[in-house]
């Protein structure tokens, strides 16, 4: 195999500013350099600067590497289409492989992009990957990569992005480490930080952070085809800079989400922080399995969106084997909850209208433990803190600790709402302070077991 290594200002002006933007279109100059690489020739393409560009198309044996953060990429005004993309939506089999970028800044300029002349990619019914769905939903993504094997995003700034700032889509042996995400102006709708659709496994994902207008980050099995799945996932260092959302887990159909770690996830968000549920209405729910989440400490801001309760947690659909532990939680003004199970949907309107659906819920082997709640004298009455809208089968909790300032008479640890029950409940070493009860409804237990609780 041949390889190259070029210096960009050897084959084009770099006269713009990757914050600013402005100078000569390097485009052409630039992709003619990334259309050399494939199976025969391994390209290195230094950004010894800042270019202009619309978009770039990279390949098999391709990396592009910036020196310091002044150096990179600005998308031009009414480019329409990801600053950086890679593969095919068509070819549904992985094409492109060993794939690096490296430093540097990419600014989509998202203000002066658009949604509607996006370069969308639409499949009729019948096509690949599932009979009967019609795909429109490819946006104008910063980072679009599809069908890509040992791919890695290492040391990047992305400012401004349109809609996704990294969408990832059928994926094998993806690591992305210490890159931060920028939005001078957030509130475009779905500035989403990192967003992966399957199929997808073994993928690494190290010290990420910072602001984002939606989902931070998204890992939404088959979302987009029903039928895919993302297994072996490890998450480590997450920093919200007032996220809307934090992390999502989403199986919708067939496909699942197993064998996730996702730790040390800490910041500012304003509306929900987990999900781990379908989110989408379908005839059945994917299965999410095999998850520990550890080390969270999240500080909840005034929200934004006010179509359902706020919390840290929602746990719905089919889980098997969750485990939440090391939490850090306080009940804002809004009355925020710790965890919510049962309500697989966005709303509870889709709850109650589709709730053959929500009865073949099945939720077990959940275990939440290691959990400390300090609230003071400006916290809210009423609140609960485990709120079960749907029947769980097992669930684990161990080392809770919950402290009010003064007695509320109106708050519980867990309250049954709706359809909401638990089969097996095991409590131990629970200690709460100014909480009038342990449940709601306690003959929504059909079995107890518990050890060590301490009311003071």
């Amino acid at each position: 195999m041949k390889y190259k290594k070029i210096y960009a200002s050897t084959v084009a002006k770099l006269d713009s500013n990757v914050h600013t933007g402005g100078g000569t279109d390097d485009t052409t100059a630039l992709q003619a350099v990334l259309d050399e690489a494939g199976e025969d020739c391994a390209v290195h393409l230094i950004m010894d600067g800042a270019a202009l560009v619309s978009g770039l198309r990279l390949y098999s044996n391709t990396t592009i590497e910036c020196p310091n953060k002044n150096c990179g990429f600005f998308q031009m005004p009414q480019s329409n289409r990801a600053l950086i993309s890679c593969g095919d939506l068509h070819m549904p089999d992985i094409r492109e492989h060993d794939i690096s970028i490296l430093g540097g800044t990419y600014n989509q300029n998202c203000d002066a992009q658009e949604y509607a002349h996006a370069d969308f990619d639409t499949y009729e019914p019948g096509d690949f990957p599932y009979p009967g769905v019609v795909y429109n939903d490819h946006g104008p993504y910063t980072l679009d990569l599809f069908g890509v094997r040992q791919l890695q995003i290492h040391g990047l700034t992305i400012r401004n992005f349109k809609a996704y700032a990294v969408c990832i889509d059928h994926f094998e042996n993806v690591t992305i480490e210490n890159t931060w995400l920028e939005l001078d102006k957030p509130g475009i709708p779905n500035q989403d930080g990192f967003h992966f659709f399957g199929p997808g496994r073994f993928l690494t994902i190290r010290n990420v952070g910072g602001k984002v207008g939606d989902d931070f980050m998204n890992i939404g099995s088959d979302e987009r085809d029903r039928v895919s799945s993302i297994t072996d996932v490890l998450i480590d260092g997450v920093f919200l800079d007032h996220a809307t959302q934090a992390i999502r887990l989403l199986a919708r159909y067939k496909g699942s989400v197993e064998r996730v770690t996702i730790r040390n996830v800490s910041g500012t968000y304003r509306n929900f922080g987990f999900y781990i549920c379908p989110w989408y209405m379908d005839h059945h729910s994917g299965k999410i399995a095999n998850v520990l989440i550890e080390n969270i400490d999240l500080v909840a801001e005034e929200y934004d969106y006010d179509y359902r309760d706020r919390m840290l947690f929602c746990i719905a659909g089919i889980v098997e084997n969750l485990t939440i532990q090391n939490i850090r939680h306080k009940a804002t003004s809004d009355k925020r909850i710790l965890a919510e199970f049962g309500v697989p949907y966005y709303s509870m309107n889709e709850y109650h209208r589709y709730i053959d659906l929500v009865r073949r819920q099945s939720m077990k082997g959940i275990t939440i433990k290691d959990v400390t709640i300090v609230e003071d004298e400006t916290s809210p009455v009423g609140s609960d803190y485990i709120v079960v809208y749907s029947h769980v089968e097992s669930l684990l909790l161990k080392d809770i600790t919950i402290l009010k300032e003064s007695p509320d008479s109106d708050s519980c640890l867990i309250r049954f709402r709706e359809e909401g029950s638990i089969g097996t409940l095991v409590t131990d070493r629970i200690c709460i302070r100014g909480i009038a009860s342990l449940f709601s409804d306690s003959h929504k237990i059909s079995c107890h077991h518990s050890t060590h609780i301490y009311l003071l």
